[in-house]
């Protein structure tokens, strides 16, 4: 076995609890290096701060890769009735949006086909909604808030 070409980067330390990771071994890969914004176009004041990402005013921060069928997990705290949501295969109005409780709440967005539903912490549904047959199967997402917010532990299974 050779290896070549080996990088290691050391990232920042984070006081996220047990609670607040999608277990590795789950399959889960994360979105969000922790350090930078690498990998995201920013449409409005965000920042990486740790393993926060913080949006100042409200924006959208889209991925620069495309996601299809799958399980997103994200964590989000937002100001208490402070609409945030995700924005999927880089289509406006397509996506979920759900009320911030003001406190960091933990939201699992399955996608499947042509349906998205979402989950709290606990697994019970949220809300349900059915995409567009036009939509395409995969594509960019956007991370989304109307309002100051602070997102986390993006985490995404595929084919889920």
């Amino acid at each position: 076995m050779e290896f070549r070409n080996i990088r290691l980067k050391e990232l920042p330390a984070g006081d996220a609890g047990e609670e607040f990771s999608a277990p590795p071994e789950e399959g889960f890969s994360t979105l969000y290096s922790g350090t930078s914004l690498e990998g995201w176009r920013a449409q409005g004041k965000w920042q990486a701060a740790g393993w926060q990402l913080h949006c100042k005013g409200g924006g959208s921060l889209w991925s620069e890769k495309d996601f299809g069928a799958g399980e997103l997990v994200i964590d989000t705290k937002a100001g208490k009735g402070e609409e945030v949501g995700v924005i999927l295969r880089g289509v406006e109005g397509t996506g979920i949006r759900w009320q911030s409780t003001g406190k960091w709440q933990r939201t699992r967005i399955e996608i499947t086909g042509r349906e998205v539903i979402l989950r709290d912490a606990e697994g019970m549904e949220q809300g349900r909604v059915a995409l567009d047959a036009a939509d395409p199967p995969s594509g960019i997402i956007a991370l989304r808030a109307t309002a100051d917010a602070t997102f986390a532990n993006i985490y995404f299974h595929p084919g889920r």
